[in-house]
């Protein structure tokens, strides 16, 4: 008898398994799983409270028998109760001043009215804004007696008033998703105007609907990811932000190569291109630079081994579109001009690892090579006999451009004969940095400081040509500080990732607070031509944070200082 049942349970559990292969069983087992999802979600979502002791003992205790009869109760309910949870929750949220910029997923066009797509899926969607009850205010009952299409007009017209520019909208609205639903909504509501009448919240919801869809439009190019490789993209990300820090890295050099075949660049003479292939290596000491740290803690690869573990690529992008979007809308190529700008106009600080760079075997190749390539148009601009815009643009290739900048800024390095002097310069002007540091620290300021320092594109910068340098080294305060440096009696951070600018700002604030204190050095700084050149570049320039430096040359024009 055991055998007979073993050998029938066999039978069946073999059948079974045959059957458990079959497209259809395996597809009805899905279908059957996500139905088990949906029944979990609707457990969890009425509370126990809500059926009466009456009903709870009519159910009995067969599990499965409460299960049928519970799933009928919830199914059954009134088709209001379940639409009134989603409208109570829309109103709460905006009661809040919450934002629920998912509600354009749920909108449906009928007939001559915007609806609102009740569904599981956007009550789902509402539980994850779900905040403590509200208690009933005048404006959530006003707003509890509108009509569907008022609070669709409410929560659209919050949305559009939190977006005032282009980062915004893409804090909201960033995915080919997105993009796909506004613009069905957007073709749907447009089929809407061939009708003679509409409410008016009807037409303010197409009107807001076309506004999405016309920011979208602008920026749907930016949201679709270009083709290129990831450190591609990491690497003009993180240049362009070191960049706008005015951190110039003048290593980045050995980089660059002429390129002829690739399938990451766009390369489309046979000369080929100028291209900077940083390596993985690179990469990760850019991202530790301490003034971009805030950055890329936003762009989540702070905690990342570049090494072994590059973000995805899709990932990356998408926070580099939401945090820095102008970022994208510039190309590498422009990048590494950007880049050469800023290493041209400060090249006097970098000027012995310039020189070794350029004499260099292989920079001195490829610079040879782009010489063969266009060095009599290259010679021409220099010269000023063409208009270097329109060669540039009618040769069509960044090999001529950046070929130009490269080779300027080999003039300046080689052909001013005064490069030991800049090498003398730039070491006093790393020495100085450490002295406004030290004397910063210990709370001293340091007012002939004014006379050192110019501004230059939006940014301040030490300058001791013209002979300043002698009279910065005849300073008894600067000689002793250079003292106490060449015998390693100076315990201070200099690591700490300050740039020139902080380090003048944090000098410049202590001298306005101590002005009281330094009137006679103050004083004679009355009249410098120095200083009244700074105070006609600050009436052009933008610079950031330069209340402190205006206020203190006013107080010198004037001798106010109170």
């Amino acid at each position: 008898m055991i055998l007979k049942k073993n050998a029938k349970y066999e039978s069946r559990r073999q059948m079974l398994y045959e059957l458990s292969k079959k497209e259809e069983l395996q597809e009805l087992t899905q279908n059957i799983l996500d139905d088990m999802e949906d029944l979990q979600y609707l457990y969890k979502s009425y509370s126990q409270n809500y059926f009466d002791k009456k009903t709870v003992e009519i159910m009995g205790d067969d599990p499965i028998l409460k299960g049928q009869k519970l799933m009928n109760m919830i199914l059954n309910r009134d088709n209001y109760n379940y639409k009134e949870r989603i409208r109570k929750s829309l109103i709460n949220l905006h009661c809040t001043n919450s934002i629920f910029p998912e509600i354009i997923h749920f909108l449906r066009v009928d007939n001559q009215s915007i609806e609102i797509k009740y569904c599981n899926e956007l009550e789902r969607e509402l539980l994850k804004y779900d905040q403590e009850k509200l208690e009933r205010t005048e404006v959530y009952n006003q707003i509890e007696e509108s009509s569907d299409q008022t609070l669709i007009l409410i929560h659209l017209m919050c949305l559009k008033h939190r977006i005032t520019n282009q980062q915004d909208f893409l804090q909201y609205f960033n995915t080919s998703k997105d993009y796909q639903t506004i613009k069905e909504l957007y073709t749907k509501c447009q089929e809407l105007l061939q009708f003679n009448y509409l409410e008016k919240n009807t037409q303010s919801i197409i009107n807001i609907v076309s506004d999405f869809y016309q920011l979208f439009s602008t920026y749907c190019q930016m949201i679709k990811p270009k083709q290129e490789k990831c450190t591609t993209l990491i690497f003009r990300v993180l240049l362009q932000l070191l960049l706008y820090q005015n951190i110039i890295i003048p290593e980045l050099l050995r980089f660059m190569k002429i390129i002829r075949n690739s399938q990451v660049y766009n390369v489309q003479y046979s000369f080929g291109m100028i291209v900077l292939k940083p390596t993985v290596k690179l990469l990760a000491q850019m991202s530790q630079i301490p003034q971009i740290s805030n950055q890329v803690e936003l762009l989540k690869i702070k905690k990342i081994n570049l090494t072994s573990n590059l973000p995805k690529y899709e990932h990356f992008y998408r926070q580099v579109l939401i945090h820095f979007p102008n970022i994208l809308q510039i190309d590498t190529n422009q990048v590494i001009v950007n880049y050469l700008e800023k290493l041209t106009q400060n090249y006097h600080k970098h000027i012995v690892v310039l020189e070794e760079i350029y004499l260099s075997t292989e920079f001195q190749q490829m610079m040879d090579t782009i010489d063969k390539i266009c060095g009599i148009q290259i010679k021409l601009i220099m010269n000023q006999d063409v208009n270097s815009e329109d060669e540039f643009e009618e040769y069509g290739t960044n090999v001529l451009k950046i070929g130009t900048m490269l080779f300027r800024l080999k003039e300046k390095i080689f052909l001013n004969n005064n490069s030991t002097k800049l090498k003398q310069i730039n070491d006093l002007i790393q020495k100085f940095q450490k002295f406004l540091q030290y004397e910063s620290k210990h709370e001293r300021s340091f007012p002939q400081l004014l006379k050192y320092i110019n501004c230059n594109n939006n940014d301040l910068q030490i300058n001791i040509t013209d002979n300043y340098d002698q009279e910065l080294l005849e300073n008894t305060r600067f000689q002793e500080f250079l003292h106490l440096l060449d015998n390693n009696q100076i315990q201070i951070d200099y690591d700490k990732g300050e740039t020139e600018n902080e380090i003048l700002f944090n000098q410049i604030k202590l001298i306005y607070q101590q002005r009281e204190q330094n009137l006679d050095q103050l004083n004679q700084l009355n009249g410098n031509q120095r200083c009244d050149q700074l105070m006609k570049d600050l009436q052009k320039n933008e610079l950031q944070h330069k209340e402190y430096l205006v206020k203190l040359l006013v107080c010198i024009q004037y001798q106010i200082y109170l």
